[in-house]
Parts: structure tokens; sequence; C-alpha cells
């Protein structure tokens, strides 16, 4: 257990304090909430939770028209500690992300923030191309989003 976190509530005279896990994420977190007047008052998780971060992708966000060997920057927000991402590719609307962008590049530190990484585009021109950012230790926290890649026109 961590150090106890007050908290007070308006509807409640006595002060609160609730002890639990700062190891986030993490799949055994429990919650102990307790009387900060007598300790001897207080109740504790019936079972184990889970407590998991989570991304959003800003870019690509959906519809744009990457050109083979052009170099774009594949953008996310997290929240939660998840130190390193893994990055992959699907070619068929997602059914399959066996392409590996990046097995582990930095997501950043703190509890939140903004990542990104630069990718330079495949030659896997696809109408279907997805990217996918996940926590390499926690598949279920994952977000992915659809783009075309498509070649470079030759102008006469």
């Amino acid at each position: 257990m961590s150090s106890p976190l007050p908290l007070r509530t308006a509807r409640m005279a006595p002060q609160l304090l609730i002890h639990g896990c700062c190891r986030c994420p993490t799949t055994n977190a429990r919650i102990r909430v307790e009387n900060a007047a007598d300790n001897t008052v207080f109740d504790d998780s019936d079972a184990n939770f889970k407590i998991q971060g989570n991304f959003t992708m800003v870019s690509p966000n959906g519809g744009e028209a990457w050109v083979v060997g052009s170099s774009h920057n594949i953008t996310w927000n997290w929240g939660g500690t998840i130190p390193s991402v893994k990055l992959t590719y699907s070619t068929d609307s997602g059914a399959n992300y066996s392409n590996v962008i990046s097995a582990s590049t930095a997501n950043g530190a703190g509890s939140s923030g903004t990542a990104n990484y630069a990718w330079t585009v495949p030659d896997a021109i696809s109408s279907t191309l997805r990217v996918k950012i996940e926590d390499p230790n926690d598949a279920s926290v994952m977000t992915h989003r659809m783009l075309i890649s498509k070649s470079a026109a030759i102008l006469p």
C-alpha cells in the first residue's frame, strides 16, 4: 500500500483516508477507505481490479494519403504510466497487425502527455492500411486509425 491520500467530502463529517496502489497501470489494485479519526473503521475492496492507461491517436486520424517513402509523425496522446509503446500497421483493415513499425519506442514520462514517432511510409500501398499503438505489456490498451498510402505521381 502507498501512503494514504487524504480526501475530504462535504457529506461526511470525519475526514476519510483512501489507501491505494500508486504503481499504475496494474491488475492488482485495491482500495481501502478509512476514517482518519478512527483507523479501526475501514473497508477494503472485495477483489482486485485493473487500472490501465489509454491512448488517443492524433495522427494519422483517418483519410490521410501518405506517399510511399515520405516521412510522417505518428502522434498520440496517452494517460497512465506506460513507458514504451509498440507500433504496428495492418494492410487488411485491422484483421492482422503483423507489420511492426517499432517493437518498443519511448512513450514519455509522467502520467500523461503527447508522443510521436517519425515513420517512413513503406511500400505497402493499400486503401485499408491502419496504424496501431499499444502497450507492449497489455495488448488491451491500444488504439488504431486508418490512413491511405499511395505512390507518388510522376508529372510530365
